[in-house]
């Protein structure tokens, strides 16, 4: 019932503070029968879902269609059961790589009403010279009126020069892609390479290119808990955040 492991379920058991039919149970090994027995612990009452929703963090690459397209390969290529996933961060184009949140969970149906839109991101994008400061204050003016009213860009900046092309990085939440390519074409600054490499925890750097792991309930509940705080910085360790939930949970 995703509410904690079992080791912690189990001393809260012993701890009396689980119980089945209102009657406090002290003991792991007894029959229930979940969906008829009424279960709570601390007071809460646990409820059993029919199917468990699946979240996936994707490290899409370059070149692989980021949308359904019959007989085509895809990221939904690796997902089971093609319909009914939801990209709650806003979907890459095929040119585009990086990191890419797929969940089959209702709560993340609507882009804008997802709860992981809180986080912030990173995006580098290649252009074809050096941009001039100016540009770069123009730019951010530019996505700030064509992005969402609680949208934030939170810097643009120049992350590496070469010869003649740059990389700069811009740091936003719930900002649109689309809109920032059009702000781009907007002050002819060409983009040769798009790279979303940060989704709030999830980085490139951990994840290589066309992999992608299952969010287990403690990460989900580890994520839930860091959008709560709204951090200034949230490319933190989700274990770390597990480990002082579960070390709440244990001196409740």
């Amino acid at each position: 019932m995703q509410w904690a492991s079992r080791s912690l379920s189990i001393r809260a058991i012993q701890d009396g503070r689980v119980t089945v039919n209102e009657a406090v149970v002290r003991y792991p090994n007894i029959h229930v029968r979940p969906g008829s027995d009424a279960l709570a612990a601390d007071g809460t009452v646990l409820l059993r879902k029919s199917a468990r929703p699946v979240t996936v963090v994707f490290h899409k690459p370059a070149g692989l269609s980021g949308s359904r397209e019959d007989g085509k390969p895809s990221l939904y290529s690796a997902l089971p059961n093609r319909s009914g996933w939801f990209m709650p961060f806003g979907s890459l184009t095929k040119q585009a790589s990086g990191i890419v949140i797929v969940s089959n969970d209702p709560a993340h149906q609507q882009e804008t009403a997802s709860p992981y839109t809180a986080l912030t991101a990173d995006v580098l994008i290649k252009l074809h010279r050096h941009p001039k400061k100016t540009e770069l204050t123009k730019l951010q003016k530019l996505v700030k009126a064509a992005w969402p009213a609680d949208a934030e860009v939170i810097s643009i900046a120049v992350h590496s020069k070469g010869k003649r092309a740059s990389w700069i990085k811009i740091s936003h939440r719930k900002g649109q892609m689309r809109a920032l390519m059009v702000a781009l074409k907007t002050l002819e600054l060409e983009p040769l390479r798009v790279i979303r490499s940060r989704v709030g925890p999830f980085s490139i750097n951990d994840l290589p290119a066309g992999a992608w792991y299952q969010l287990a309930d403690s990460d989900i509940l580890s994520l839930d808990e860091l959008i709560k705080q709204k951090p200034a910085d949230d490319s933190v360790s989700l274990t770390s955040i597990w480990q002082k939930i579960t070390a709440k949970i244990a001196e409740a």
